[in-house]
């Protein structure tokens, strides 16, 4: 639910400490000789920092839980997770995919723009059809061309029933964002990782589709679920594992530089 500082805000609580007015990142927090907060300006981006930090609770919000991750903890997390490329055909309950997407909530986002729209698409069935379905009909007018470039076996196998694209996963997880957002394209990758590493935690598995994100143009069924308005920034493939990993993949070539 978004925060709105002026209707949850209790002058009578407020201690006039600063607190939220240093902490605000809009310089939106009015307060009079006394440093009472008297009101809030139009610059307000609806973060809710001032209500976290706020010593007296004047915003009635919830307390903080606190951070609690152990960093090892953490770092196992990011370990585990890796791209499942046989998924099992279970659909995901509607009450799993709540729990799923619930950091999508918690991403932060580059302006505090939120607006983020995540579309689950589900069932093996329908995504077929969304998806496996429209492209083998496109390939079959260009499959000398695919051959041509070296891909006549994979596009065999495409047309023969395989699934490179999708890999049978029961649920597709678009996410969109607003047109009008300046940093969209980061906040939706944002999302989508935050997702990814709570399915990681749930026991599911996950595969970013970038294939299927460039080939969104091309679906017409799929891109019906686009909102009015919006780009999509990120594709998830997202289903109970058929394999557990039984060795650790080795860490990808990465640098640090520090002057």
């Amino acid at each position: 639910m978004p925060f709105f500082p002026e209707e949850s805000f209790q002058r009578e609580l407020c201690t006039g400490c600063g607190v939220c007015s240093r902490v605000c990142p809009a310089m939106a927090v009015m307060r009079d000789s006394d440093g009472v907060v008297t009101g809030f300006r139009n610059s307000c981006i609806r973060c809710g920092h001032c209500g976290a930090y706020c010593p007296s609770d004047a915003f009635r919000l919830p307390p903080a839980t606190g951070s609690g991750v152990d960093p090892e903890a953490l770092m196992s997390l990011f370990r585990a997770r890796r791209s499942t490329r046989i998924f099992l055909p279970d659909d995901i309950e509607p009450e799993c995919l709540r729990r799923l997407l619930a950091p999508t909530g918690l991403a932060p986002t580059g302006t505090n723009a939120g607006g983020i729209t995540v579309v689950a698409v589900r069932g093996v069935d329908t995504i077929g059809t969304l998806v496996a379905a429209p492209l083998r009909r496109l390939l079959k007018l260009f499959f000398p061309l695919a051959a041509l470039a070296g891909y006549g076996g994979q596009a065999r196998e495409f047309l023969d029933g395989e699934d490179p694209i999708t890999r049978g996963a029961p649920c597709l997880l678009l996410f969109f964002v607003p047109r009008s957002n300046p940093t969209g394209a980061a906040d939706g990758v944002i999302a989508a990782a935050m997702v990814t590493l709570q399915a990681e935690a749930m026991g599911l598995g996950t595969l970013w589709n970038g294939v299927l994100q460039a080939l969104f143009p091309l679906l017409p069924g799929l891109r019906r679920h686009r909102p009015r308005g919006t780009r999509l920034r990120a594709v998830l493939c997202v289903g109970k594992k058929g394999l557990e990993p039984l060795h650790r993949i080795p860490d990808r070539d990465w640098k640090v530089l520090i002057p």
